[in-house]
């Protein structure tokens, strides 16, 4: 299937910022970093608002993709879980956590993050009275460190040493209540 204009410019723009900063992203320098008019920019994208929120939704749908392909029954919350678990201990790349931390800065950001949240992430209703719930959050907070580590940490984690994390993290997953 042929990359649409639409995806080729978020693509460009989501490398962009991994070489340089989010900051240093402007129609400009992605016109550049595409071969494409200024004003050709401007017509998939009519703000930079436009195309920060269009980057988010592309790395929360590509998320969504990758923990379908990966989960076995989507229905089921632990599995679920193991989905999310196997992703975040992929090691993150710099502009996917870039944007991720960028996120927060506007509601719209945080909507197109949420909507893949809701349906992948262990909720936290009741989680300070519930023990399950404490040790499935467990879980995913466990996979949300290792998905940073590497960005956090001076001793980046070998593909053997993420592996054993991964098989360990996921023999935390607890059993259905």
């Amino acid at each position: 299937m042929r990359t649409s204009k639409k995806e080729l410019i978020l693509r460009t723009a989501i490398s962009y910022i991994g070489e340089h900063s989010l900051e240093a992203l402007s129609y400009d320098t992605l016109a550049e970093a595409t071969g494409l008019s200024k004003s050709g920019l401007i017509y998939h994208f009519p703000s930079r608002h436009a195309l920060l929120l269009g980057m988010h939704e592309l790395l929360a749908d590509d998320w969504d993709q990758q923990l379908r392909a990966i989960a076995r029954d989507p229905e089921d919350p632990l599995e679920r879980l193991r989905a999310v678990v196997v992703t975040l201990t992929e090691n993150v790349s710099r502009p996917e956590l870039l944007l991720l931390i960028d996120a927060p800065s506007h509601p719209d950001f945080l909507h197109a993050w949420r909507t893949v949240n809701h349906k992948w992430i262990p909720d936290t209703e009741d989680l300070e009275n519930n023990a399950h719930k404490q040790a499935v959050y467990l879980v995913q907070l466990a996979a949300d460190g290792l998905f940073v580590h590497d960005y956090i940490h001076d001793d980046v984690l070998s593909a053997p040493q993420r592996q054993a994390m991964l098989k360990t993290i996921l023999q935390l997953i607890p059993n259905q209540e």
